[in-house]
């Protein structure tokens, strides 16, 4: 059976290539949430569009765009630098595409 690192603290059955765990020091972890933690403290800066809130961040040490309907919005919109060449190499699809669907919704709407 497996041995997790406190259980080889405790019993003192580790190898003598685990420095860190004879110096007492707790092992390096990978975990997902360590991974983000650069996503938690980047301090975006938010700057007024005229529909939303524009917030530059970082994600895993990349630079990321988050757009918000409003400064209370819980899942805003976040895309990379490839992905935002993409919205703009196609920006005038998307235009078309949300004109096109626009008209649905307004009639499904009313």
């Amino acid at each position: 059976m497996a041995q997790t690192y406190e259980t080889r603290r405790r019993s003192a059955k580790h190898e003598g290539s685990d420095a860190k765990v004879q110096t007492g020091q707790a092992p390096e972890t990978n975990s997902r949430t360590e991974k983000n933690m650069s996503k938690k403290n980047a301090v975006p800066t938010q700057t007024e569009a005229t529909t939303g809130v524009v917030s530059e961040g970082e994600y895993k040490g990349k630079p990321v765009l988050s757009l918000l309907r409003n400064a209370e919005d819980k899942k805003p919109l976040r895309f990379g630098f490839v992905k935002a060449g993409l919205i703009l190499a196609h920006l005038e699809d998307i235009k078309s595409f949300r004109a096109k669907h626009a008209k649905q919704e307004a009639s499904v709407t009313a």
